[in-house]
């Protein structure tokens, strides 16, 4: 933050170009009333920089046709590539700040990787994939049993992070067969239906099943963006919407005008999180109705802190590729995923008191606090233990019936904070690995149904 002024200047119109390295020069061409003064304050965007790389299998062979994702903190997917004849791939015009970054090829295990990108240079990931993917499949069909032909499906690791896509055939019929082993969760959308998300756990070279129903009658929410000082319209602001369990539902980002519009939601309660470098991330509640169009608008401040730190295992090295979320009163405002030497960083927050959590595969998530001051950097470390447990359980009504896409939220005792959040799959089964050994409560929700609270005590190394 910097301030300046002009005095004695003869009443007309001016040019104020606002230069400073690293970062794109700004123009302003104000008007200068006699005996009046102007005020003119404005935010530099920082000049941009590169991302490239090579995807090549374990064996060194270049795998053509994989697709690149480049998520924000905001999981929203800046900018998509895919990789030539060569396996190389070149993101150009990417801001500044640290990303996601997915890769997903058919017939090959998905890979995720957190990276940080500089102005005026270029950083490169490159990857290399494993073969034997898990694979899911199933058919995407209406509650009378009518496939939905062009339904996108979509599948989100704990992070939120897109990790491939597709689209439902003539027969309703969708196969993803690039998947690591893991916990994922599916996200299935068509035009004038409710978005329906679905969990699932796959191993390497196994097949699971997941078919999914679509309810009719969705709802939508739109607005506009713009600057809490000037009034001025934001264009390019990330849109996140986030159910109850903590998982994205949709993503969209601001036009020319500031505005945006998200369409094919279900019922319900949700967090919208709007976000935007040189601001403040603002995160307001929504409800959305069936066959109705909620506005919610937002007005972003210049009031920004950074939570940034390092995440490293028991023996002290570093973790790369470790899912760091960053909550408000419970809402999911931010996810990043750790990079190459196990470091992350997520700015634009707006002042106030976060809830952190690191989570990483084959250990033990953990949970701390962070104050954010405006202008200043808040550090959280993670030293993650190895061994952890498991949770895993169905969820049925009162008649014994399963419930798929119920919401599973995974709460400490003290303090009350998500620690793991997932949903169920076709049969009312939900999975919620690399916790803690402790106690916690656990929180099923779902729609026309009454939530059902209960606590557990996870062990270490234990399925629970």
């Amino acid at each position: 933050v910097g301030n300046y002024s002009f005095t004695q200047l003869a009443s007309g119109t001016y040019t104020l170009n606002f230069i400073a390295a690293n970062f794109v020069t700004a123009t302003r061409t104000p008007t200068v009333p006699a005996g009046q003064t102007q005020i003119i304050n404005v935010t530099l965007q920082p000049s941009p920089g590169i991302v490239t790389g090579t995807v090549t299998s374990t064996g060194g062979t270049p795998v053509a046709s994989a697709t690149i994702n480049l998520i924000d903190a905001f999981n929203t997917v800046a900018t998509t590539a895919t990789t030539n004849i060569q396996g190389q791939y070149t993101l150009s015009n990417v801001n500044p700040g640290q990303y996601s970054v997915t890769v997903s090829a058919p017939n090959f295990q998905s890979q995720l990787l957190g990276i940080t990108v500089t102005s005026n240079q270029t950083t490169t990931a490159n990857f290399t994939l494993a073969p034997s993917p898990g694979i899911v499949t199933g058919v995407v069909s209406n509650a009378s049993g009518t496939p939905i032909q062009g339904a996108v499906v979509e599948v989100l690791d704990s992070g939120n992070n897109v990790i491939a896509t597709v689209t439902a055939n003539v027969q309703g019929q969708y196969t993803i067969n690039q998947l690591a082993p893991g916990t994922f969760q599916l996200r299935v959308k068509a035009q004038n239906f409710q978005t329906t998300l679905l969990g699932f756990t796959v191993q390497a070279s196994q097949t699971t099943t997941q078919n999914v129903i679509l309810q009719p009658s969705p709802g939508a929410l739109t607005g506009a963006v713009n600057d809490a000082q000037t009034g001025v319209s934001l264009s390019g602001v990330s849109v996140n919407v986030v159910n109850q369990g903590g998982i994205t539902v949709a993503t969209a980002t601001t036009n020319a005008q500031g505005q945006y519009s998200v369409t094919n939601l279900a019922l319900g309660s949700y967090t919208v999180t709007f976000g935007q470098p040189g601001f403040g991330s603002q995160t307001i509640g929504a409800i959305i109705q069936s066959n109705q169009t909620t506005t919610l608008n937002a007005a972003l401040n210049r009031l920004v802190g950074v939570i940034n730190g390092v995440v490293t295992s028991g023996q002290g090295g570093a973790l790369a590729g470790a899912v760091v979320n960053v909550f408000l009163n419970n809402s999911l405002v931010a996810s990043v995923t750790t990079n190459q030497v196990g470091a992350y960083a997520l700015p634009n927050l707006a002042p106030g008191s976060y809830t952190v959590t690191a989570i990483a595969q084959n250990f033990q998530s953990k949970v701390a606090g962070a104050q954010v001051v405006a202008f200043q950097t808040t550090t959280v470390n993670f030293p993650l233990t190895p061994d952890p447990g498991t949770l895993t359980g169905t969820v049925t009504d009162s008649t014994g019936a399963t419930v798929a896409g119920a919401t599973i939220n995974v709460r400490t005792t003290v303090g009350g904070a998500i620690i793991g959040s997932a949903a169920t799959d076709q049969n009312g089964v939900y999975t919620i690995p690399n916790l803690s050994a402790e106690s916690y409560i656990v929180t099923a929700t779902s729609l026309n149904f009454q939530s059902s609270s209960q606590g557990t005590a996870i062990r270490s190394d234990q399925t629970t």
